[in-house]
């Protein structure tokens, strides 16, 4: 368990205007290289969408986009 623990990482940020968010794309406050974070799992936390999970399939950093691969059941909150 401790491996499987160190192999995720946990990366904090918040939702933007930059886009209009929608079930699958929205922007965000997070700052990596553009593709870093493609094939990780995105879980909400906190709010609405809480405990909801999907995988991402892109990231753009200029504007911070995230594209999930399965749709959450309503658009993320700014």
């Amino acid at each position: 368990m401790d491996l499987l623990r160190k192999a995720n990482t946990l990366i904090e940020g918040t939702v933007t205007a930059a886009t209009t968010p929608t079930t699958t794309t929205f922007s965000s406050t997070v700052n990596y290289s553009t593709g870093a974070l493609e094939h990780s799992v995105l879980m909400w936390v906190s709010g609405s969408l809480a405990e909801q999970n999907s995988p991402i399939l892109t990231y753009v950093n200029a504007n911070g986009q995230i594209t999930v691969e399965e749709p959450f059941t309503s658009a993320p909150q700014i």
